[in-house]
């Protein structure tokens, strides 16, 4: 199968479309978005980085496209990885750094600049099903557990070291029986945790640990349903 990427600009509605990479990424590939807007980048360039997965072999390697160069190339750093490493589809990118976490509760760190990778491990505390974000400039994970009629606890792991920081106590809306599925979402701004609990979502304040229901969705959501973070730009995708 051969795996073809597009490039949307919200703002002008303009698609780009990639040229073939040169590895085969997979059904699901591990891609993260690397693009920081600013006034020095006026021209909006990106990068698209994959943490690819060589058949057959415990092998991680990493491909990128540049739209300055307007073509993909292959890392010289890769790392072999015994464990039956796979990528959970929580990706995450800040300051130069692309994360992946994984589904042995280890989180790839791949330097964009440098070109060097690490391995941090998450707390054996922290909840799975979590996500990767930012908190005031820092890399955080966090996580929902505990869940018991309508309170839960929210863990926040950060630092370089994605140690556990924070352990707080919520009280969502009415008391829900027979809770089996709740996750976090990607966060819209760094104050913010969002969390799906059946078919609604709440918003939760860091700051002021105010919480209030921010949507509802069609049906119980906990699965394979992806949500976005908020952006102030709409564009039409079908």
């Amino acid at each position: 199968m051969v795996i073809i990427y597009f490039i949307c600009n919200p703002a002008s509605e303009k698609w780009t479309e990639l040229p073939c990479p040169k590895f085969y990424h997979g059904y699901e590939p591990a891609t993260i978005l690397a693009f920081e807007p600013s006034a020095l980048n006026i021209e909006a360039h990106y990068e698209l980085i994959c943490a690819v997965q060589i058949l057959d072999h415990p092998i991680i390697s990493f491909e990128m496209y540049s739209s300055t160069s307007g073509s993909w190339r292959i890392s010289e750093t890769s790392f072999v990885e015994f464990g039956g490493l796979s990528f959970t589809g929580n990706n995450f990118y800040m300051n130069g750094i692309a994360y992946w976490e994984t589904s042995q509760r280890k989180v790839v760190a791949f330097d964009l600049k440098n070109e060097f990778y690490q391995i941090i491990s998450l707390p054996s505390e922290a909840p799975s099903s979590g996500v990767l974000t930012q908190i005031k400039g820092e890399l955080c994970y966090i996580g929902v557990s505990n869940f018991s009629g309508n309170e839960c606890s929210i863990m926040i792991c950060s630092g370089m070291e994605l140690s556990l920081k924070r352990l707080m106590s919520v009280r969502i809306g009415p008391a829900l029986d027979h809770i089996t599925g709740y996750r976090v979402l990607p966060c819209p701004d760094g104050d913010t945790v969002m969390i799906l609990v059946r078919r609604f979502i709440y918003s939760f304040s860091i700051g002021d640990r105010s919480i209030r229901v921010v949507s509802r969705v069609a049906s119980d959501s906990i699965g394979a349903d992806k949500y976005l973070a908020y952006v102030n730009s709409l564009v039409h995708v079908a």
